[in-house]
């Protein structure tokens, strides 16, 4: 019997979810007959996400198609290019979530980084030379678990990489309130684990990018950059001394910006008292985390509102308002290896602003919106029909992106193979007659929304960073650097608004959209216990029926997985009683049953 490796809980689920496994013929197989599949048993455990039991599940009937099942024995199986670890939260069926582009509980989202144009399943799916082990976790004690697992020894590829599709707070209650939410501390722990282990990180970034990114501690430590950047004077205040003195916190932070205001970036101090600014939680998303103030007493409530309830590292940006906000102006930036190692694609979006918000705090402070807009809109709603200050903005945006393309690459830290910068136009009191002026707010990770533009360009970026070799130790696969698809939007496809569902609709064509599946029902075949489930074959990877629910119908590619020498099984001969061959099947990402580890 094959062992088990058991986690340390029974609320989550680990196992190799796509790959190739030992399996046994149950009916009479002719490899040239006319039957497109044939019914197999696939030995191990098996478990699901949904419906855990006390004990996996031994061994599972499966119908696999006929060309995706070798003999045992038939020569070796060809080396494994890549090896994926996946952390994801356990709900995969959420069929009402939206924002399929940068939303981790829509199950599109890991369809489109792993299944489709541009995905490692693409490249190697064929040839079934990839493997993916999938963790599906309900919380953060959950990620303490993994690190304790053997998890690198089982990854057999040339190439170690993990993808991380959780949102990380510092804020407790926020686990509970939001689902694929959690704790910030213990995810950078689990990514730094298995960095140290040989598994790098190549969604979102390594564990050193992205606590600085997704922490938004980079604005307050540019130095002497932040001028050439076009970064608004930034500190930073700790819970800590917020908790030891907030009116001394808070004023000290002013002062700061003060200083920074004059000695670094050349402008003129404004009373303390009528100080404008905004404050940032590190580790927040969608705006949720952002607060304006105005004065040391509003910057008190702000920092109170962001830390109250946060673990005790949380720590806050305090940064100066840019006044006269015109628009958000976005460059989506995606690294293309094909072409170079400093070549990076990149596409402009321009996005609207919500109605100020936050009236009682500061009645001009206005958010970004989620909708974009043409460069004729924009030059309407902006720009008062002002078409050549549209085009003015844009050039700087673009020589600004690129500043910052050099200023990563220069950094000891790893440039982003996907990022977001976030530029807001402005035609404050101070600026020019006929000019708009660039301010860089956010520098957004791998991970953030697209902005309407296809995500295939992303997706290939991914993957040749999953087979970057850092330390130039490894050749790349033939084709690769693969080349990246159009980052700009195809014009005529059906858009829907960003954030729902005709957002995801217009990427894919409707004839492969992942498809929902109901699970109602068990039943046995031919006397053996048995469970077997049955999944549309165009569902995402994402659909994971372990406890198999009703009749199953597979078609998907992946490859011969060397298995662990725990988990090795060796499989022989044919039972001419019941007319069972001894065969490797392949486990497929388009249905993944889930073998517990």
């Amino acid at each position: 019997s094959r062992s088990a490796l058991r986690t340390n809980s029974t609320s989550f689920v680990v196992g190799l979810s796509t790959g190739w496994i030992p399996a046994t013929v149950h009916e009479g197989y002719d490899p040239d007959g006319g039957k497109s599949d044939v019914l197999v048993v696939l030995h191990g455990h098996f478990a699901d996400a949904y419906h855990p039991d006390p004990e996996p599940v031994k061994n599972m009937f499966w119908r696999v198609q006929r060309r995706l099942v070798r003999p045992m024995g038939g020569g070796a199986p060809p080396p494994l290019e890549l090896s994926l670890f996946v952390v994801r939260w356990w709900d995969y069926n959420i069929p009402q979530a939206v924002s399929r582009s940068h939303n981790v509980l829509h199950q599109g989202l890991l369809h489109d980084v792993l299944e489709a144009s541009g995905s490692p399943h693409q490249a190697f799916g064929k040839q079934g030379t990839y493997e993916v082990y999938s963790a599906f976790v309900r919380g953060t004690a959950d990620l303490c678990s993994l690190t304790t697992m053997p998890l690198t020894a089982m990854l057999q590829g040339q190439r170690l990489a993990a993808l991380y599709f959780l949102w990380p707070t510092q804020r407790p209650a926020q686990e509970r309130r939001y689902p694929g939410t959690v704790g910030a501390g213990e995810l950078l722990h689990l990514m730094e684990h298995m960095e140290a282990t040989g598994v790098s990180t190549c969604w979102p970034h390594p564990v050193k990018l992205y606590r600085q990114l997704a922490g938004k501690l980079w604005a307050s430590r540019l130095g002497l950059t932040a001028p050439n950047l076009r970064v608004p004077p930034t500190v930073e205040v700790t819970k800590a001394a917020f908790e030891a003195d907030a009116t001394s916190a808070a004023h000290g932070a002013l002062l700061d910006l003060q200083n920074l205001r004059q000695e670094v970036h050349g402008g003129a101090a404004s009373p303390l008292n009528e100080y404008r600014g905004v404050a940032k939680l590190g580790f927040s998303w969608q705006g949720e985390g952002v607060q304006p103030f105005v004065g040391i007493a509003g910057l008190v409530k702000a920092l109170g509102r962001l830390l109250e309830g946060a673990s005790a590292e949380a720590a806050c940006l305090v940064q100066e308002k840019i006044e006269g906000v015109k628009c958000e102006l976005r460059m989506v930036c995606c690294r293309d290896l094909a072409n170079g190692p400093r070549a990076c694609a990149m596409e402009i979006v321009r996005m609207k602003l919500h109605p100020p918000r936050h009236r009682d705090k500061d009645e001009t402070f206005q958010l970004t919106s989620c909708y974009t807009m043409s460069a004729a809109d924009a030059a309407v709603e902006a720009f008062e029909g002002n078409t050549a200050l549209l085009e003015a903005a844009e050039v700087q945006v673009r020589c600004l992106a690129e500043k910052w393309c050099r200023w990563f690459h220069d950094q000891d830290s790893t440039q982003p193979h996907v990022c977001r910068l976030d530029f807001l136009a402005a035609v404050g009191p101070e600026t020019a007659e006929g000019h708009v002026d660039i301010h860089t707010v956010e520098v957004t990770e791998c991970g953030g929304s697209m902005c309407r533009l296809p995500v295939a360009a992303r997706t290939a970026a991914v993957l040749n960073q999953c087979l970057l070799d850092a330390k130039g130790g490894k050749h790349w696969p033939p084709g690769f650097p693969m080349p990246l698809p159009p980052l700009q939007r195809q014009e005529g496809l059906p858009m829907g608004r960003l954030g729902g569902n005709g957002g995801s609709r217009s990427r894919i064509p409707a004839a492969r959209a992942p498809a929902t599946v109901p699970y109602t029902s068990r039943r046995r075949m031919d006397g053996w216990k048995s469970r077997v489930s049955k999944v549309d074959t165009r569902v995402a990877a994402t659909k994971t029926p372990m406890l198999a629910v009703s009749a199953q119908e597979v078609t998907a590619r992946s490859t011969q997985t060397a298995l662990t020498p725990t988990n090795a099984v060796e499989m022989t001969a044919k039972n001419a009683q019941n007319g069972q061959t001894s065969v490797v099947a392949l486990i497929l990402s388009a249905f993944e049953p889930f073998r517990r580890l």
